[in-house]
């Protein structure tokens, strides 16, 4: 039913009339203090008019907003008393037949205005109007508001110009500001806007089926949709939340975040002061942070970053099943030694993990005492002293190799640094001549800038990378730079000839180039295979040594090498016999073969002798663990406390004397067989391909083999270099202490355990 009362012909004929002459007086009344006011308005093509209380208030649902005061008021279906006595007692100069300047536009459009000389706005000016009748104007919105800077209006849609989105617009912003704020927060809008935005939500209330004038009348919020689909709305801005204000919760994240940032990029803690650097961060983050000064972020916020990334390493730590240690040394170009302590470990989903534990200035001129007590330091920090049970190291600084032999915890070498020396010291006493000829060639093209021109548009040409030095003492450089010479061959015989270039290399000498870049590269190879990440490593050492043996010596047998290259083969087969035999002696090593279900009896390479010592030392560990109380296994000592706690009983003093004689008399045979028995089934089964994971065979499959599988997991979890890409003292590190070596050394060891622990410091804000 409508609220309106039903239009009488004499009103109807009026109407008609007054549409023929805009000058009749019956079409105008007098509103406030004299000023000329249309009447009502035309009837609906319904046939419904509204009440003329309505020219004062817009209706939504229920509830009324008042055009003067902006107050919300509810009413009931079919009566508008209370809106009536709204406009009596707060507003008693208006009269309830006058019409406010904010329907103007309707009227434009419905009643033909007559002439006066007056302009139009001074009869429909809320300016002019409230003042005249005592009231004071409220602070409104601008009529353009500042985010259409940012829309392109069509009728009822808006078309935002940075993402190209078609929302729709029923006379109020709201939608519009959230669309800015959620999408593109980087955009500026005025600040009252934006406080409204983040602090006001209005619902959408209901509308009602039967309002004529719904078109017309502004709607609290507007459901966009997607261009292309009209008819169909998207919740996507209501799915994505408002920016949260900036509380101090937030706030310290965001300053933990910039030392994220800056350990992770070896970055300085000056940075922040930068005026560039805050005006971006600012910006993009939020308009009220406020950046603290470095010296706040090396004493405040930098220790406390790592101490939160300590505790979760030593959560970590604390359920592993198995620790190993790589401990790593490197020298810097100030003469300092520096000390990287790595942490491998198999967690307790079975997945083998890695976390850098120190990383910091050593002085080994004391000997393997002072390494010994620093490492003792760090496994007492972490608490994981009486738990590794394997340190891998390098055969470079022998006073790390002394130190681990103090602690007297098992030893392994690193094959990675056993086989550097070996290639360094060959291609010296080989090929050093054609190296120095290729050095001396590239620093010639590097340091000319048109020969430099001339090759980089052949080799853009032919799709082949630039030319670089090597980096002395590191061969991987050194078949680097052969490799990208080799490919920039027709470019450098090009700018000789043009430019006068010196290069004595002939044909025989770029052809021993691409023979030696061959064998160089099988050794790359390997190396990178026992340094790979996160990856089952200390079965290769023993698999690759084979391996390699064998394809250096074909290759120095090959009837097409020549005498240069094959010289370099036999030397490097030679050197890794003599140098590297230790990989067939270690019973960490042999172990570690068998015990992976990629290779078993199979990567002994049909060394008989040393297949069958490996095969009788896993069944004396086998037999030793089933002693300790493992699965199946009969205890071959009593311990002291089960010993007291039985001696409560009488029964149990009675046969305690049997029990005793017994295990005396026990030799352990039986225990041998039982681990021969599971060693051999273990044996027989199916092989895991080349590429599986180990540890993830034995999770499977270590209700079959329970005792073998204790022993893998000790065995396995050790690293076969202590160079992997994760944890190790890499060149890069010791170049980030030289960048920052005003820092204090206790603040470049935070840094660096930062960086290489920062993924678990995200994982903890996952997880809050």
């Amino acid at each position: 039913a409508s609220l309106d009362p039903e239009p009488t012909p004499g009103d109807e004929l009026a109407g008609e009339q007054g549409e023929d002459d805009p000058s009749s007086p019956s079409q105008w009344s007098e509103g406030i203090e004299g000023i000329v006011v249309p009447k009502k308005e035309q009837a609906t093509p319904g046939g419904k008019t509204y009440a003329d209380i309505w020219n004062h208030y817009d209706r939504d649902g229920t509830m009324a907003t008042c055009h003067y005061c902006y107050r919300s008021i509810a009413f009931s279906a079919g009566s508008t008393s209370n809106l009536k006595k709204h406009l009596t007692r707060k507003h008693p100069m208006v009269t309830v037949q006058s019409r406010p300047a904010k329907k103007r536009q309707s009227l434009e459009r419905k009643v033909k205005l007559p002439q006066s000389p007056r302009p139009l706005n001074d009869y429909f000016d809320e300016d002019s109007i409230l003042p005249a009748v005592g009231l004071q104007p409220r602070n409104r919105p601008k009529s353009t508001s500042s985010v259409w800077n940012h829309f392109d209006r069509s009728g009822t849609t808006a078309k935002c110009r940075i993402c190209l989105r078609v929302l729709t617009y029923a006379g109020t912003t709201s939608n519009l500001r959230k669309h800015i704020l959620r999408q593109h927060p980087t955009l500026t809008l005025g600040k009252q806007e934006m406080t409204r935005i983040h602090h006001v939500t209005l619902p959408t209330p209901p509308q009602r089926p039967d309002s004529a004038d719904d078109t017309e009348r502004p709607s609290y919020t507007a459901k966009p949709f997607v261009s292309g689909s009209p008819g169909e709305s998207s919740d996507s801005e209501q799915q994505q939340p408002a920016l949260k204000p900036l509380t101090e919760a937030r706030m310290a994240k965001m300053h933990e975040s910039i030392v994220l940032m800056i350990c992770r990029g070896n970055h300085t803690f000056a940075m922040v002061e930068e005026e560039a650097f805050q005006a971006l961060f600012t910006q993009y983050s939020h308009r009220e942070f406020e950046m603290c000064s470095k010296f706040t972020f090396k004493r405040l916020w930098l220790p406390q970053v790592y101490g939160k990334v300590q505790s979760r390493v030593k959560a970590e730590l604390a359920t592993a099943r198995a620790i190993s240690l790589g401990v790593n040394s490197a020298t810097s170009v100030n003469h300092e030694s520096v000390l990287s302590v790595t942490a491998y470990f198999i967690d307790q989903n079975g997945k083998l993990s890695n976390a850098l534990l120190d990383f910091s200035r050593c002085t080994p001129s004391h000997g393997g005492e002072n390494v010994a007590a620093q490492l003792g330091e760090v496994m007492k920090l972490f608490e994981i002293d009486g738990k590794v049970l394997s340190i891998v190291t390098d055969n470079d600084d022998a006073s790390v190799t002394q130190a681990v032999e103090t602690l007297n915890i098992p030893h392994v070498a690193c094959f990675a640094h056993s086989i550097d020396p070996i290639v360094m010291l060959t291609l010296n006493s080989t090929i050093q001549g054609t190296l120095d000829e290729v050095r001396h060639v590239v620093a010639q093209i590097r340091s000319s800038a048109k020969a430099r021109e001339l090759v980089e548009d052949i080799e853009n040409s032919a799709r082949v990378t630039t030319l670089k030095l090597d980096v002395p003492n590191d061969w991987h450089s050194t078949l680097d730079m052969l490799g990208r010479f080799v490919a920039c061959k027709e470019a450098i015989l090009a700018c000789s000839a043009e430019l006068n270039i010196a290069c004595k290399l002939e044909g025989k000498d770029w052809l021993m180039l691409e023979q030696s870049t061959r064998v160089l590269q099988e050794l790359a190879t390997a190396v990178h295979e026992v340094s790979a990440d996160k990856l089952i490593t200390i079965s290769k050492p023993c698999v690759l040594y084979q391996l390699l043996v064998h394809r250096l010596e074909a290759m120095a047998m090959e009837q097409n090498v020549l005498m240069d290259v094959s010289a370099l083969a036999a030397t490097l087969r030679d050197s890794i016999r003599e140098c590297c035999a230790y990989v067939r002696s270690s019973p960490l090593l042999t172990q570690s073969v068998m015990l992976d279900p990629r290779y078993k009896a199979e990567g002994f390479m049909q060394d008989e002798e040393c297949l069958q010592k490996t095969y009788e030392s896993i069944v004396e560990e086998i037999a030793a663990l089933q002693s300790d109380g493992g699965d199946g296994g009969v205890p071959m000592e009593l311990d002291k406390e089960s010993e007291a706690e039985q001696s409560r009983t009488n029964e149990e003093a009675l046969y305690q004397l049997f029990e005793a004689h017994k295990h005396s008399k026990h030799d352990g045979s039986a225990l041998k067989v039982s681990a021969q028995y599971e060693l051999d089934y273990y044996l027989k089964a199916k092989h895991l391909q080349r590429k599986g994971d180990p540890l993830e065979w034995w999770e499977r499959n270590k209700h079959f083999y329970p005792n073998l599988y204790k022993l893998a997991s000790k065995r396995l979890c050790t690293p076969a270099a202590c160079v992997s890409a994760s944890g190790c003292c890499a060149r890069a590190e010791v170049e980030c202490r030289e960048r920052k070596n005003r820092l204090l050394p206790k603040r470049i060891q935070q840094m660096v355990f930062i960086k290489y622990n920062h993924h678990r410091y995200q994982a903890d804000i996952a997880d809050d």
